[in-house]
């Protein structure tokens, strides 16, 4: 696993939380703003010192090497990866940067989003953005034909009837999850031109800080407040009309960070240092609430189970060093 802190970034060890498996962090160019990471590759965007995106590689001991820089004109906010791009999220556009010489990046197309980048998702071939306007857009990044990487909008979104705006969101299977305060709107873009909504879910009844999306479940992150704790609720959208909510993590804190990334979530913030959870599909020894399958973190492990519709295999074995999940925090520290 991979964790930025400040100006730092540094591999961990799942086996063992808290041990580091290289000899000191390694120093960014700036501060770190987002970070995501793809097979051996960390990309992390960076400012203060330098302004842009800092490519490092995860050495097989887990070391990590600087091999390329690209400079923006502006700060990332947020990154995604796929395949030999990276497309970074700022303030009004995304760009698209090709990778496939990690040491000479370059951007090769951008979009602009003239209202402003509120929240962005990807999954290939196409790209998702909320605007500060409440309007979803739908935009092709497949780069056909061959050699167009400049994205192209397909269409657009709007709900006239909702009157709390999109503030995340998560993309699916042909399926778009947007985060409205409490609530999860489920649309169906299949057809680009033509969105609808098929249906929604509200699991918390507090807003909703981050979505996932993994092998037909969604994961719904509530990062709580003094007053009320974290959770983190996991609801079945394999009949995406009809999302069902099938179990709940509770953590024992609070206004933590989250990343989410094959079989593990990663938890940091402020007072909780940093933790990370691995999960399994069998379900063991569950309390139940109201109805429902309630997890919460052992104070001596590093384990929980959910249920199958939940398990995300990425091909990751457990405790290998290196990129198995991503986190970007600006206060991300082991556990002592």
């Amino acid at each position: 696993m991979v964790a930025a802190s400040g100006s730092k970034l540094t591999a961990y060890d799942l086996a063992e939380l808290g041990n580091t498996v290289q000899d000191a962090p390694y120093s960014l160019s700036g501060q770190a703003m987002a970070l995501t990471v793809c097979g051996q590759w960390a990309f992390v965007a960076v400012d203060g010192g330098k302004l842009g995106l800092e490519i490092v590689h995860i050495e097989a001991a887990g070391e990590l090497k600087r091999i390329g820089f690209l400079a923006t004109d502006a700060a990332i906010r947020k990154l995604f990866c796929s395949g030999a791009y990276v497309y970074a999220q700022q303030s009004d556009r995304f760009l698209v940067i090709d990778v496939s010489n990690p040491a000479k990046p370059r951007q090769v197309g951008s979009y602009a989003v003239p209202a402003g980048v509120r929240a962005m998702a990807i999954d290939p071939p196409r790209a998702y953005v909320a605007d500060e306007a409440d309007a979803l857009h739908i935009v092709d990044i497949s780069g056909s034909p061959p050699g167009a990487a400049q994205p192209r909008l397909l269409g657009t979104y709007s709900d006239p009837q909702s009157y709390v705006r999109i503030h995340t969101l998560a993309a699916g299977d042909g399926h778009v999850y947007l985060g409205r305060g409490d609530q999860i709107d489920v649309v169906d873009v299949s057809d680009a031109a033509h969105p609808r909504k098929l249906g929604s879910l509200t699991p918390h009844p507090s807003a909703m800080s981050a979505l996932f999306y993994q092998a037909s479940c969604l994961l719904a992150y509530y990062e709580g407040s003094y007053y009320s704790g974290a959770a983190l609720h996991f609801v079945n959208v394999t009949d995406p009309a009809h999302p069902v909510e099938t179990a709940v993590f509770e953590p024992t804190f609070y206004g933590a960070d989250l990343a989410a990334s094959n079989g593990y979530i990663a938890f940091a913030g402020d007072d909780n240092g940093l933790a990370a959870y691995w999960w399994s599909p069998a379900v063991t020894a569950p309390s139940r609430r109201q109805g429902r399958l309630i997890f919460r973190q052992h104070p001596s492990r590093t384990e929980w189970t959910l249920p199958a519709c939940c398990r995300l295999d990425g091909g990751c074995t457990r405790g290998k060093p290196g990129a198995l999940s991503t986190l970007s925090s600006p206060t991300a520290r082991p556990d002592p």
